[in-house]
This record gives structure tokens, C-alpha cells and sequence, in this order.
């Protein structure tokens, strides 16, 4: 993953170097054009020149020649001859010389121009040639030049980008900030600073306004569950002592002993259901608040010893594997449910003959059961969700388990492994 900002700014950074490196051939390509059209009008000038000056000149045939002689050894790059030609068209050309034959060692780039012209001297075959060395030294410039100002482009681009996120994007991780430390079981909405920018502003009004909306639901389902909770359990109750009543009853028929033996799974059912809800109000109302330093093997093992019953009916094999100092400061109620719960859970789930494993560590613990299918991790901490629909759980067990973790800030986790069902909860 990458950050939203610097995502932008690779982005504008590759379009600028693409941008100033392809300058570079087009800078060559430029100012080569206006070298050479700057030459070959500085060979028309020298032309024009030179057919001044002879049309001009007294001497003599003699003197002439001598002068031509002395000026064509000069190695000028002026080469100037007598013709027996007419004027012609002028002809630009280009050749390269061998390091061989350069002056400077290298090769070397020629631009030159050839003439044939009349002046009252009579007619003469004029060379003139001119070395690119010097535009070969001003590309180079070019190209260093255009690549410092790409380096101190991309620089100060970024300089100047974060100096401005810092303060344009401030707002936005502000209240980032404070939506990943939003509870819901605080009961405080959020409250932002008024902001300049628009956008910002309208998306922390709307933020505000959603986690009020949730905060207002969340409290209404919590006073719901809790009263409807309270308002079950004197039915309940009366229930329960109708049965007896209805038990007690001298030679009940086989029908009411029928009826009685599937009324009562059915309201224990219920039962179970109310106190588990009760309990998770309770949980989400802080009413558990008081904690103390307790062992966490200790309680392990004490709950093992309460689900014996269930692990031999099964033939279940229970290996344990704790290490020292295993204490955590938590309220011994909520840590004695949650252990309950979880080992409840792997002796419902596991086949006959099969082996549970418990191990502590220095930060947490896990639970091991066998099994023959991954559930989904999904879905399997969810309220009232059960694995199959045969099953008769209350479909909260687990969902309390993870109240608790969440009221503690643990971090539980679910996975299947080596044909195992793995709970796992760290608090660290």
C-alpha cells in the first residue's frame, strides 16, 4: 500500500522527468538547427566579404596569386582558388574527419560551404569550412543544465508538497484520528474543530452526524435487550414452577410427562438465552468495572474440572500446556464466562474420542479442537449465529466472548489449521 499524497506526487514527479528528459534530444535538435544555420550564414558573409575585397583589390596577377598562396596555407578554413567555372549555385555539405586528422584528437563535425564566384579579377572557387567543436561543448551544457534544474525541480516539488500536506491535510488526519479512536460504548459522539476547507467540513457534519445516529441506535438495542431481558425472567420463572407443579401431580398421564419432557429443553433454551443477553447489556454498560490480578492457569484448570462430566461422556482427551507467571488483571466473572464458554464451545463441537489442547503464554492463551471443516471467521462471532441448524446453543457464546476481549482491548482470533479449530487471544 501507499499513501494517498506521495501516490500523487510519484505521479506529477515521473511526468516531470519524462517531460525534462525528453527536452534534452529537443534541445539538441533545436539548437543544432540554429548552429548550423548560424554557420552557413557566416559562410555567405565570409563569400561576400572576400568578393568585396578582390573586387576591390589593384594587384596584380602576380601579387594576386602569392596573396591567394599565402592565405590558403594559413589553414583558416578558407581555401580560395582561381576558376575557370561561371558562378554556380552555392552548396552547403558536412563530413566528419578521423581523430587522425582532427586537430583536437577526436572525431570532429565539418560544416562547409563551396562557391564559385566573378569579380573583375576574374572568377575564383571559394571553400569555407567551420568546426562544430564549440556546439558540441554548448549540447553538453544543455544537457547538464537541464538535468540540475530536473534534480532541483523534484526536490523542491517534494519540499514544497509536504509543507503543504502537512497543513492542507491536517484536518483530515485529525479526524482520522479521532474515527479510529471512536467507542461506541462511550457514548460520546464526536466533536470536530470548525474547519476553512469545504470538503472537510462537510465530511466531519456528516460524520458527526452518523456517529450520533449510531451512538442513539446503539443505546435504544441496548435498552431493549436489557428490559426485554428483565421482563423474561419472571415468565420464565412462573413457567418453571407450573412444570413442577404439573410434575408433582399424583399419577400424571403419559402425555403431560410427554409434553413436560419437550417443554422443559425448550425453556431452558430460553433461559439460557435471557442470561446471555443480560450479560452482554451488562458488558456493553460497563457494570463489570472492578478487576483484579488473577492466574490464568489457575482458572483454566478449575474450569476443567467443572466440565468434567462432558469430557468423559465423550471420551474427550484434554492436554494442557501452561507456562509461569500467566496473570492478567481483568474482573474474575467476565474471565471465568469467557473460559467457560470457549471450553463449553470445543466439547460441543468435537467428535467422540477426539483431544481438546490448552496452552498458556507469556501474553495470551489458545484452544484446539478437533474438527473436519473451517467456519467462517466471518460470521462466527456474530450474535445468535450457529454453525448448523440442528444445533441447540443460544448462538451468543462466542459473541461474548469477544465482548469481553473487546472491553479488555484483547485481540481474539479464529483459525483452522491441521484439521483444528484454533482460538486464540492475545492482550498484548
Amino acid at each position: 500500500m501507499i499513501n494517498l499524497l506521495h501516490k500523487s506526487f510519484k505521479a506529477f514527479a515521473i511526468y516531470a522527468s519524462i517531460l525534462l528528459l525528453a527536452s534534452i534530444p529537443i534541445y539538441f535538435l533545436v539548437v543544432d538547427w540554429i548552429w548550423v544555420n548560424e554557420i552557413d550564414e557566416h559562410h555567405l558573409h565570409v563569400k561576400e566579404k572576400i568578393a568585396l575585397q578582390l573586387s576591390q583589390s589593384k594587384l596584380d596577377a602576380a601579387s594576386l596569386e602569392e596573396s591567394l598562396a599565402f592565405l590558403n596555407a594559413l589553414n583558416t578554413g578558407i581555401q580560395l582558388t582561381p576558376s575557370a567555372r561561371n558562378a554556380v549555385i552555392d552548396s552547403n555539405f558536412e563530413y566528419y574527419k578521423t581523430p587522425q586528422e582532427s586537430s583536437i584528437g577526436e572525431e570532429e563535425r565539418i560544416r562547409g560551404l563551396k562557391s564559385t564566384f566573378a569579380t573583375p579579377n576574374g572568377n575564383f572557387d571559394l571553400v569555407v569550412e567551420t568546426s562544430f567543436e564549440e556546439a558540441n561543448e554548448t549540447f553538453l551544457f544543455i544537457a547538464m543544465v537541464t538535468f540540475f534544474f530536473l534534480i532541483v525541480f523534484v526536490l523542491g516539488l517534494l519540499i514544497l508538497q509536504n509543507k503543504l500536506n502537512k497543513q492542507l491535510w491536517q484536518p483530515f488526519y485529525d479526524t482520522l484520528h479521532k474515527l479510529k479512536t471512536f467507542d461506541l460504548t462511550q457514548k460520546k459522539p464526536l466533536a470536530f474543530s470548525p474547519q476553512n476547507i469545504i470538503e472537510f467540513e462537510d465530511l466531519n457534519q456528516s460524520l458527526q452526524l452518523l456517529t450520533q445516529q449510531n451512538i442513539s441506535a446503539f443505546q435504544q438495542q441496548k435498552t431493549f435487550i436489557e428490559n426485554a431481558s428483565h421482563e423474561l425472567q419472571t415468565p420464565i420463572a412462573l413457567l418453571r414452577s407450573k412444570i413442577d407443579l404439573l410434575r408433582q401431580t399424583e399419577a400424571p398421564s403419559s402425555d403431560l410427562v410427554d409434553a413436560i419432557a419437550k417443554i422443559e429443553p425448550l425453556l431452558s433454551r430460553v433461559s439460557r438465552i435471557n442470561k446471555n443477553l443480560l450479560l452482554l447489556a451488562k458488558v456493553d454498560n460497563e457494570q463489570f468495572n472492578s478487576s483484579e490480578k488473577l492466574e490464568l492457569s489457575a482458572f483454566i484448570s478449575h474450569s476443567l474440572t467443572l466440565f468434567e462430566d462432558y469430557i468423559e461422556a465423550k471420551s474427550i482427551s484434554v492436554k494442557t500446556h501452561f507456562v509461569e507467571n500467566t496473570s492478567l488483571t481483568t474482573n474474575e466473572f467476565l474471565l471465568e464466562t469467557l473460559l467457560h464458554n470457549l471450553i463449553s464451545n470445543a466439547i460441543k463441537y468435537s467428535d467422540p474420542n477426539s483431544e481438546i489442547q490448552l496452552e498458556t503464554s507469556s501474553n495470551g492463551f489458545s484452544i484446539k479442537n478437533e474438527g473436519h471443516e473451517p467456519l467462517s471467521s466471518e460470521e462466527i462471532f456474530l450474535r445468535f449465529k450457529r454453525s448448523t441448524a440442528a444445533e441447540t446453543g443460544s448462538g451468543l457464546g462466542l459473541s461474548i466472548v469477544q465482548e469481553i476481549c473487546n472491553k479488555y482491548h484483547w485481540q481474539i482470533n479464529y483459525r483452522f489449521e491441521n484439521k483444528q479449530h484454533i482460538f486464540a487471544i492475545n492482550w498484548t
